[in-house]
């Protein structure tokens, strides 16, 4: 459901549904999570990984970078009315992150491999899938 108002007498401005407006875009978002997970690949390999496993292996602020850039994706899910219950899950996703990637070495690696990112846009849009189902309905 799109509502209309008039910036001026001439011009109608679209905008969305309060629940569904954010400070990123879909694309960005997904641009956002490419960035940080998947963005490089590793020649001859399957293997992909972004800045969070990158950053994550300068001691004491690469995790915490990262950790911020993940923050812009929750407080986007909360600008588009994500339930609480799917904000505790993305961060906790990023606690996890957080916390397990300043883990010297084994945090190196473990950065490399979980994606807390990707989970964290999949849940994002699960729930805006589950919310615009919901508002369909009644």
């Amino acid at each position: 459901m799109t509502e209309f108002s008039k910036v001026s007498d001439l011009t109608p401005v679209r905008r969305e549904p309060a629940a569904r407006r954010g400070m990123l875009s879909d694309e960005q978002i997904d641009s956002l999570e490419s960035w940080l997970e998947s963005r490089f690949a590793v020649p001859g390999t399957r293997l992909h990984f972004g800045l969070d496993g990158l950053l994550g292996l300068i001691p004491g602020i690469g995790d915490t970078i990262t950790a911020g850039l993940s923050a812009i994706i929750i407080l986007d899910a909360h600008k588009k009315g994500a339930r609480k219950r799917t904000l505790v899950r993305m961060v906790s996703n990023s606690l996890i992150d957080l916390v397990i990637g300043a883990i010297p070495l084994i945090g190196d690696l473990f950065d490399f491999a979980y994606k807390s990112n990707t989970k964290n846009v999949k849940l994002l849009k699960q729930e805006l899938r589950d919310l615009e189902d919901e508002a369909a309905r009644n």
